[in-house]
Protein backbone atom coordinates (compact mmCIF):
# COMPACT_ATOMS: atom_id res chain seq x y z
CA UNK A 1 0.00 0.00 0.00
CA UNK A 2 1.40 3.37 -1.00
CA UNK A 3 1.27 6.09 1.62
CA UNK A 4 2.19 9.73 1.05
CA UNK A 5 3.74 11.47 4.04
CA UNK A 6 3.14 15.22 4.34
CA UNK A 7 5.99 17.62 5.08
CA UNK A 8 6.44 18.36 8.77
CA UNK A 9 6.37 22.06 9.69
CA UNK A 10 9.56 23.71 10.92
CA UNK A 11 10.01 24.58 14.56
CA UNK A 12 8.46 21.45 16.08
CA UNK A 13 11.42 20.87 18.39
CA UNK A 14 12.49 17.58 16.78
CA UNK A 15 16.19 16.95 16.11
CA UNK A 16 17.33 18.15 12.68
CA UNK A 17 20.67 17.76 10.97
CA UNK A 18 21.50 20.35 8.29
CA UNK A 19 19.81 19.45 4.97
CA UNK A 20 18.39 16.23 6.40
CA UNK A 21 14.89 15.36 7.45
CA UNK A 22 13.61 14.94 10.96
CA UNK A 23 14.11 11.50 12.51
CA UNK A 24 10.33 11.24 12.88
CA UNK A 25 9.90 11.91 9.13
CA UNK A 26 12.53 9.29 8.30
CA UNK A 27 10.83 6.83 10.66
CA UNK A 28 7.48 7.18 8.89
CA UNK A 29 9.14 6.80 5.49
CA UNK A 30 10.70 3.41 6.38
CA UNK A 31 7.94 2.00 8.62
CA UNK A 32 7.22 -1.57 7.42
CA UNK A 33 5.64 -4.62 9.10
CA UNK A 34 8.86 -6.63 8.64
CA UNK A 35 10.60 -4.45 11.23
CA UNK A 36 7.93 -4.72 13.92
CA UNK A 37 7.51 -7.55 16.39
CA UNK A 38 9.22 -8.65 19.58
CA UNK A 39 12.16 -10.68 18.23
CA UNK A 40 15.43 -8.75 18.25
CA UNK A 41 16.74 -8.18 14.71
CA UNK A 42 20.05 -7.35 13.07
CA UNK A 43 20.10 -4.76 10.30
CA UNK A 44 22.74 -2.81 8.40
CA UNK A 45 22.43 0.82 7.31
CA UNK A 46 24.76 1.25 4.31
CA UNK A 47 25.95 4.79 3.65
CA UNK A 48 24.43 5.91 6.95
CA UNK A 49 26.02 9.38 7.00
CA UNK A 50 25.26 11.14 10.28
CA UNK A 51 22.61 8.56 11.16
CA UNK A 52 19.18 10.10 10.55
CA UNK A 53 17.85 6.86 9.08
CA UNK A 54 19.93 4.74 11.47
CA UNK A 55 18.11 6.35 14.39
CA UNK A 56 14.79 6.07 12.55
CA UNK A 57 15.41 2.34 12.11
CA UNK A 58 16.36 2.02 15.78
CA UNK A 59 13.06 3.68 16.69
CA UNK A 60 11.18 0.92 14.83
CA UNK A 61 13.21 -2.15 15.86
CA UNK A 62 12.41 -4.20 18.96
CA UNK A 63 14.65 -3.74 22.05
CA UNK A 64 17.84 -5.78 21.93
CA UNK A 65 18.25 -5.34 18.16
CA UNK A 66 21.56 -4.39 16.52
CA UNK A 67 22.24 -2.01 13.64
CA UNK A 68 25.56 -1.95 11.79
CA UNK A 69 26.01 1.67 10.66
CA UNK A 70 28.38 1.65 7.68
CA UNK A 71 29.90 4.74 6.09
CA UNK A 72 33.28 5.79 4.75
CA UNK A 73 33.20 9.11 6.63
CA UNK A 74 34.49 8.59 10.17
CA UNK A 75 33.42 12.10 11.23
CA UNK A 76 29.82 11.35 10.26
CA UNK A 77 29.93 8.03 12.12
CA UNK A 78 31.19 9.80 15.25
CA UNK A 79 27.88 11.73 15.41
CA UNK A 80 25.85 8.53 15.81
CA UNK A 81 25.28 7.25 19.36
CA UNK A 82 26.28 3.70 20.32
CA UNK A 83 22.75 3.01 21.62
CA UNK A 84 19.37 4.49 20.73
CA UNK A 85 15.90 3.37 21.87
CA UNK A 86 17.36 0.19 23.44
CA UNK A 87 19.06 -0.75 20.15
CA UNK A 88 22.83 -1.21 19.88
CA UNK A 89 24.52 0.64 17.01
CA UNK A 90 27.88 -0.69 15.82
CA UNK A 91 29.65 1.84 13.62
CA UNK A 92 32.14 0.80 10.95
CA UNK A 93 34.14 2.98 8.60
CA UNK A 94 34.26 1.15 5.27
CA UNK A 95 34.93 2.34 1.74
CA UNK A 96 32.40 0.22 -0.12
CA UNK A 97 34.09 0.90 -3.47
CA UNK A 98 37.24 -0.89 -2.32
CA UNK A 99 36.07 -3.30 0.39
CA UNK A 100 33.73 -6.18 0.92
CA UNK A 101 31.44 -6.22 3.94
CA UNK A 102 31.92 -8.89 6.56
CA UNK A 103 28.81 -8.95 8.71
CA UNK A 104 26.71 -11.57 10.48
CA UNK A 105 23.46 -12.77 8.92
CA UNK A 106 21.13 -9.79 8.64
CA UNK A 107 17.36 -9.41 8.77
CA UNK A 108 17.65 -6.49 6.38
CA UNK A 109 19.81 -3.88 4.70
CA UNK A 110 18.73 -0.23 4.70
CA UNK A 111 20.11 2.10 2.04
CA UNK A 112 18.73 5.61 2.39
CA UNK A 113 19.88 8.24 -0.10
CA UNK A 114 22.85 6.04 -0.93
CA UNK A 115 22.34 4.17 -4.21
CA UNK A 116 22.27 7.40 -6.21
CA UNK A 117 26.02 7.72 -5.48
CA UNK A 118 26.83 4.22 -6.82
CA UNK A 119 27.67 3.37 -10.42
CA UNK A 120 26.92 0.71 -11.60
CA UNK A 121 24.02 0.24 -9.20
CA UNK A 122 23.03 -3.24 -10.40
CA UNK A 123 26.45 -4.73 -9.72
CA UNK A 124 26.47 -3.20 -6.25
CA UNK A 125 23.02 -4.57 -5.39
CA UNK A 126 24.09 -8.04 -6.57
CA UNK A 127 26.99 -7.91 -4.05
CA UNK A 128 24.47 -7.53 -1.22
CA UNK A 129 22.75 -10.89 -1.82
CA UNK A 130 24.93 -12.81 0.68
CA UNK A 131 24.14 -10.24 3.41
CA UNK A 132 20.35 -10.30 3.49
CA UNK A 133 17.21 -11.39 1.69
CA UNK A 134 15.57 -8.02 2.35
CA UNK A 135 16.46 -4.50 1.18
CA UNK A 136 14.77 -1.31 2.35
CA UNK A 137 15.71 1.52 -0.01
CA UNK A 138 15.04 5.26 0.15
CA UNK A 139 15.70 7.24 -3.03
CA UNK A 140 14.52 10.19 -5.11
CA UNK A 141 12.07 10.02 -7.99
CA UNK A 142 11.71 12.75 -10.60
CA UNK A 143 15.07 14.44 -10.00
CA UNK A 144 17.60 15.24 -12.69
CA UNK A 145 21.27 14.33 -12.07
CA UNK A 146 23.22 16.78 -9.91
CA UNK A 147 26.32 16.79 -7.72
CA UNK A 148 24.10 15.67 -4.81
CA UNK A 149 22.28 12.96 -6.77
CA UNK A 150 24.69 11.98 -9.55
CA UNK A 151 22.86 8.78 -10.61
CA UNK A 152 19.13 9.28 -9.92
CA UNK A 153 17.16 6.09 -9.37
CA UNK A 154 13.42 6.52 -9.80
CA UNK A 155 11.19 3.72 -8.55
CA UNK A 156 10.48 2.18 -11.96
CA UNK A 157 14.22 1.98 -12.72
CA UNK A 158 14.96 0.57 -9.25
CA UNK A 159 12.21 -2.03 -9.60
CA UNK A 160 13.54 -3.18 -12.98
CA UNK A 161 17.11 -3.32 -11.68
CA UNK A 162 16.07 -5.44 -8.67
CA UNK A 163 13.85 -7.80 -10.67
CA UNK A 164 16.76 -8.42 -13.07
CA UNK A 165 18.87 -9.51 -10.09
CA UNK A 166 16.48 -12.05 -8.62
CA UNK A 167 14.24 -10.02 -6.36
CA UNK A 168 10.58 -11.08 -6.64
CA UNK A 169 8.84 -8.72 -4.26
CA UNK A 170 9.61 -5.07 -5.02
CA UNK A 171 7.05 -2.63 -3.66
CA UNK A 172 6.92 1.10 -3.15
CA UNK A 173 6.13 1.65 0.53
CA UNK A 174 5.72 5.41 0.99
CA UNK A 175 6.38 8.71 -0.75
CA UNK A 176 6.65 12.33 0.25
CA UNK A 177 7.52 15.53 -1.56
CA UNK A 178 11.21 16.36 -1.61
CA UNK A 179 12.23 19.89 -0.75
CA UNK A 180 14.81 19.53 -3.54
CA UNK A 181 12.28 18.65 -6.28
CA UNK A 182 10.43 15.49 -7.22
CA UNK A 183 9.65 13.12 -4.40
CA UNK A 184 11.45 10.84 -2.02
CA UNK A 185 10.20 7.26 -1.81
CA UNK A 186 10.86 4.10 0.15
CA UNK A 187 10.81 0.63 -1.39
CA UNK A 188 11.00 -2.86 0.04
CA UNK A 189 12.61 -5.66 -1.96
CA UNK A 190 12.86 -9.32 -1.02
CA UNK A 191 14.55 -12.29 -2.64
CA UNK A 192 12.40 -15.22 -3.67
CA UNK A 193 13.58 -17.25 -0.63
CA UNK A 194 12.25 -14.61 1.78
CA UNK A 195 8.80 -14.78 0.20
CA UNK A 196 8.35 -18.57 0.60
Amino acid sequence: MLTTIPLKPEGTGARRVKFEMYISEATELIRINEISGTRAQTWCDLGCGTGTFTLALATLLPPGSVIYAIDKDEKSLAQIPDRYQEVTIRKEGVNLDASDLFLPALDGVLMANFLHFIEPQGDFVARLRPLSERLLIVEYDGRPPSQWVPYPLGFSVLRGLLLERGFKGVTRVRTRPSRFGGEIYSALAEWQDALL
